[in-house]
């Protein structure tokens, strides 16, 4: 993988920072644009998931930490983070805290990161 005038680590931070803008403010668009075509699970799915999570939740506050970012040989990135949570249930009015350990895998494609897949707990989704 070969990035001009940025580590590879601010490129997964950025794009990290970016999917979180965009869940936070329910812009589906936006954090889907950060998703591959050919991301591991089903892509219809996950636009569903965070389409859904924003008519189940208000008030998202995620924060995190990018604790590695690892490239393999070939042209994907591997990127874990420690995140903390919080959100209000719509339907309830509780807010709710959490967290966890999670893992990302990109690939650089026409020159951005896009997501290949997430481990669980997921950060963006319950």
């Amino acid at each position: 993988i070969s990035v001009s005038e940025k580590s590879l680590y601010s490129l997964v931070r950025e794009t990290l920072e970016e999917m979180v803008e965009a869940f936070e403010n329910r812009n589906t668009r936006a954090f889907m644009d950060h998703v591959s075509e050919d991301f591991y699970g089903d892509k219809e799915i996950l636009d569903r998931a965070v389409r859904g999570a924003g008519s189940q939740y208000h008030d998202v506050d995620i924060r995190f930490s990018l604790n590695s970012v690892v490239p393999d040989f070939g042209d994907k990135l591997f990127a874990s983070v420690t995140f903390n949570r919080r959100y209000t249930v719509i339907r309830t009015g509780k807010t709710v805290p959490d967290g966890g350990s999670s893992a990302f895998v990109f690939r650089l494609e026409t020159g951005r990161l896009r997501l290949l897949s997430m481990t669980r707990p997921l950060m963006f989704l319950q």
